[in-house]
């Protein structure tokens, strides 16, 4: 058997051992001798600007809500105890609806019915159904509390309005006087037809007259008897001056009766202008009281509280009570 020499594996080997020599001496390049520092440098960096720069965790902008048929506000007006509540949560309640009563020194029963009769006043005037007022006769309202004196004046106006109004003592005097009017027309036409006798039968005694002054020309009849013709003719006509005394004297009795009416007249409406102004008055009291002391639904809508009230409790002035939410209701 041949035995080969090993000096190719030595040369073999030393051929690899250079090459990883080469490989291993060789000198690498600067981005990837410094890249991990430069990476970890750019890192420190960004975090130190984090750092510094600070950002908000809440941001404030401004902002409208536009509301659709938004709901409506009951804020309480006077501070005092809630005395009565007629709503629960979620109910529903009807425009002009009364919610609560709010502590007072009126008798919330009686200013409702008083507000009630001066609606119906105010509507009967406006129709000019002023008989519907005569025929009223005011309850004796007497726990009205601060509209109470406003109560009293419009009291007294009303029974003053009564006497200028329906069968009323000036009503009354003014028809009297009417008729007074209509009797002296009456007696005007008379004197008219009494006027236009008189002058025919003065224009009958002229003619007569001048029949007779011819007569006494020719001779035919006496001087005494012309006379008498004369004095005839003359009486006729002083009684004209005196008709006419008496249709001067009946057209100023019935101007003075006009000028009466006319001042009557201006005495109802004078009347009816006060009585109009008490009752606004009073309505305009009331419906302060209203404003004050009644919880009252401005919509219709649902009720919705803010907080859990109940009756006895004490409310406080601008304090908000509830909500009327209306129908289809959006932001």
């Amino acid at each position: 058997m041949e035995i080969k020499p090993p000096i190719t594996n030595i040369e073999e080997s030393n051929g690899e051992s250079t090459a990883v020599q080469e490989i291993i001496s060789a000198r690498p390049d600067t981005w990837v001798r410094w890249g991990s520092v430069f990476f970890l440098f750019l890192l420190v960096v960004t975090g130190g600007i984090a750092y510094f720069i600070s950002y908000p965790d809440i941001i404030s902008i401004k902002g409208r809500l536009v509301s659709i048929n938004a709901p409506k506000e009951i804020r309480i007006k006077k501070t005092g105890k809630l005395i009565k509540l007629f709503k629960e949560e979620g109910e529903q309640a009807t425009k002009d609806e009364i919610i609560g009563f709010i502590e007072s020194t009126a008798s919330h029963e009686e200013v409702s019915k008083l507000s009630t009769m001066i609606g119906t006043i105010d509507r009967w005037l406006i129709l000019q159904q002023v008989d519907q007022i005569t025929d009223l006769t005011l309850p004796d309202f007497r726990n009205l509390g601060e509209v109470q004196p406003h109560f009293q004046v419009f009291v007294m106006e009303f029974s003053e309005f009564l006497e200028y109004t329906g069968s009323g003592f000036f009503i009354r005097k003014r028809k009297m006087l009417m008729d007074d009017v209509a009797y002296l027309q009456k007696l005007h036409v008379e004197l008219r037809t009494q006027k236009g006798y008189l002058i025919s039968d003065a224009a009958l005694t002229d003619s007569t007259f001048q029949a007779h002054a011819i007569l006494k020309n020719e001779k035919v009849i006496s001087a005494m008897d012309y006379r008498q013709e004369k004095s005839k003719l003359l009486a006729k006509k002083m009684t004209l001056p005196q008709i006419n005394v008496s249709i001067i004297t009946n057209e100023l009795q019935q101007h003075e009766k006009r000028k009466e009416i006319a001042e009557l007249d201006n005495r109802i409406n004078e009347q009816v202008a006060i009585f109009h102004q008490a009752l606004y008055t009073l309505k305009s009291r009331i419906a302060e009281w209203r404003d004050r002391y009644l919880l009252i639904a401005p919509e219709s809508g649902i009720i919705s509280f803010n907080i859990f009230w109940q009756e006895s409790q004490q409310l406080l002035e601008g304090q908000s009570f509830c909500y009327v939410i209306p129908p289809h209701s959006g932001i």
